[in-house]
């Protein structure tokens, strides 16, 4: 069972999309011999799997497992790493034996995807396949330089027992007296405070942190994960291929490319891997062109490739840079601290680097580099009624800031990336901003100017009128209804106009806050609405539909219609919505860095504050009623 963790400890809202009942199969319908996700002495423990009960994840196994008949060549299952993840149970820890009628620990070992871990930390809470809470954790934060070791409780239990030995002994020798200094004296931690089934033949390589005021411990796949590029898809890379692929998926080689920055005068740049975040550039940068960083990528594929052969193998994660601070969520065990999971790490201090952008649509056979228009195409009509924005009277302010925000927090000084579009240098993507999530820009302003310290480039919203047949008009209607129904107000919402009632409603473009780096540009408008019902005020951000052309349909009528998930936002009694540092600009900031793309990830943020409403076509169906419901 777990001593830490228990069915009364404190919890908080954590949701995502992933869902492990695809990992949990009954063990008589486990064909070992061709499924990846079990083996008989590994997934046994799902015969005592209820979907009713709560299970936590407390652990990682130390093992990278590929599908035993896989080949990396050949299959493309072959391209697949999974580890084995332990649930303890909350709901009934312990359990009788049958075979004797001893009592045991109840718990779940599961193989789940490598590029699903991080949707897995420790503290989470599972219940019928799906996370919905997790356990309240306290934050640290660890400076790293040079003040860790690597080791494990089997190196540490084998150690303190030669220690041991050696302090009997009335006269050891001074090879004895050399080698006693030397030897680990301490575990990594108590694990009979924490999960009894981790306990001293546990061969994962932990990072053992003394910072002064901490005595931090990092799971091997807690950093690999995190710290190893920010896209999850590096580290499968990393962890299935052979050498040579690695390079070339990482380290994309192109001869019209290279030429074309040698013409240039531009001497170290990264191509970004397609599917990968901007951010990813730091480190593939260095991977292309620090030795250093190679080396170690190369030692922890071998590792892993050596621990898939031989059980006998542990796989040891360092460190690629350093000094570093790390943030992360704890769990308290004596006097040391589990890292639950990293929640902020902090680049490389380096000088700005160049970053070209995939093409966004493939080379036909008779095209150049040269010729290659970098900048997605798509049928765009102006809307009427466009009204410019100014936040402030200060035109050098900042919304990228905001824009460029991901799930995983940054500390300190982030490195400049130059984007390069044609082979030209263009402004730089992001700025030496200090990001930490939830914090605002000092400013918001409309212009072009680059800023420095804490501002960066600006961009602007537009007030734009909207036709009555969209998606925008129904939920205004449903909006009006639902304050009717419940003896409110319902009042749309720009900053151009402000608060107003009238059925002449109009939206915000977003256009101008998309950066050209990306190859989406979605959502194009929002509409925002306040409702006032007794005590309580919601806000509603409608992003509406977007037609979009179908590939290779060369007819003008080959469209298709995506839609985009809603959001009712509930505030606190004190909270001003609409503020240059309130939560309106921070919605519509993150909405356009994800495209548009919402889901239950994207609510964790706002501890019950935010959820998200889907619009069925059904005729009794209130959309802005649902979203609430939802809070």
């Amino acid at each position: 069972m777990s001593h830490f963790f228990t069915k009364d400890s404190s919890r908080e809202k954590y949701k995502n999309s992933f869902d492990i009942s695809n990992y949990i199969k009954p063990h008589s319908q486990v064909d070992y011999d061709t499924d990846a996700n079990s083996e008989p002495d590994r997934n046994y423990t799902v015969n005592h799997f209820n979907k009713n009960f709560e299970y936590v994840v407390v652990w990682y196994d130390k093992d990278f497992i590929a599908p035993t008949n896989a080949s990396s060549s050949s299959n493309s299952n072959g391209t697949v790493t999974y580890v084995d993840v332990l649930f303890a149970n909350l709901t009934e820890p312990k359990y009788i034996k049958k075979e004797n009628g001893e009592e045991a620990t109840s718990y779940l070992k599961l193989r789940i995807h490598i590029n699903h871990i991080h949707k897995l930390p420790f503290g989470s809470i599972w219940k019928n396949g799906k996370s919905e809470e997790r356990f309240v954790l306290n934050s640290y934060e660890v400076e790293v330089k040079n003040n860790y070791n690597i080791h494990s409780f089997s190196k540490a239990y084998f150690d303190m027992r030669v220690g041991a030995e050696i302090d009997l002994k009335e006269n050891p020798t001074s090879e004895e007296t050399i080698k006693r200094s030397q030897l680990i004296n301490e575990m990594p931690f108590d694990s009979t405070k924490y999960f009894e089934k981790i306990n001293g033949y546990d061969k994962n390589q932990l990072i053992n942190i003394e910072d002064g005021e901490h005595k931090i411990i990092v799971h091997p796949l807690s950093l690999f994960i995190t710290h190893y590029g920010y896209s999850m898809d590096i580290k499968r890379i990393i962890s299935r291929y052979n050498l040579d692929t690695i390079e070339k998926k990482l380290i994309p080689r192109n001869k019209q490319i290279e030429e074309k920055m040698k013409a240039e005068g531009v001497d170290e740049y990264v191509v970004l891997p397609p599917k990968f975040t901007q951010r990813d550039a730091v480190f593939l940068h260095q991977l292309k062109y620090n030795l250093d960083v190679w080396k170690k990528v190369e030692k922890i594929h071998n590792n892993i490739q050596e621990a898939k052969d031989n059980k006998k193998r542990n796989v040891r994660i360092d460190f690629w840079h350093q000094p570093l601070t790390l943030h992360i969520k704890g769990i308290p065990i004596g006097d040391k601290i589990l890292c639950a999971n990293i929640i902020g790490i902090s680049e490389p201090k380096l000088d700005p680097i160049n970053l070209v952008l995939q093409p966004k649509r493939r080379l036909s056979t008779d095209e150049s580099i040269e010729s290659q228009d970098f900048l997605t195409v798509r049928q765009y009509i102006p809307p009427d009624n466009i009204e410019d924005l100014d936040f402030t009277h200060n035109p050098v302010n900042n919304l990228t800031t905001l824009i460029l925000l991901e799930r995983l927090e940054r500390i300190g000084d982030l490195v400049i990336i130059n984007k390069l579009t044609n082979g030209i240098v263009s402004k730089p993507i992001d700025d030496s901003t200090r990001f930490v999530k939830e914090e605002m820009p000092e400013e918001l302003g409309v212009g072009e100017k680059i800023g420095r310290g804490s501002t960066g480039l600006a961009k602007g919203l537009f007030d734009v009128k909207e036709d009555d047949q969209s998606r925008f008009n129904k939920t205004w209607n449903h909006a009006k209804e639902y304050s009717k129904q419940n003896h409110g107000t319902a009042r749309w919402f720009t900053f151009g106009q402000g608060l107003q009632e009238q059925d002449d409603f109009y939206v915000m473009s977003l256009a101008k806050l998309h950066s050209t780096a990306h190859d989406l540009y979605w959502p194009e408008y929002v509409l925002v609405i306040e409702l006032q019902i007794a005590e309580n005020k919601y806000y509603i951000l409608e992003f509406g539909e977007v037609k979009l052309k179908k590939k290779n349909d060369s007819k003008s009528n080959g469209t298709r219609v995506k839609g985009f998930n809603g959001i009712a936002y509930k505030t606190d009694n004190d909270e001003d919505f609409f503020s240059k540092d309130g939560k309106l600009v921070e919605l519509i900031a993150k909405v356009v860095s994800l495209n548009g793309t919402l889901n239950s990830e994207f609510t964790n943020f706002y501890n019950g504050k935010l959820a998200l409403f889907k619009h069925p076509n059904s005729i009794n169906s209130n959309w802005v009623r649902n979203g609430i419901d939802n809070l």
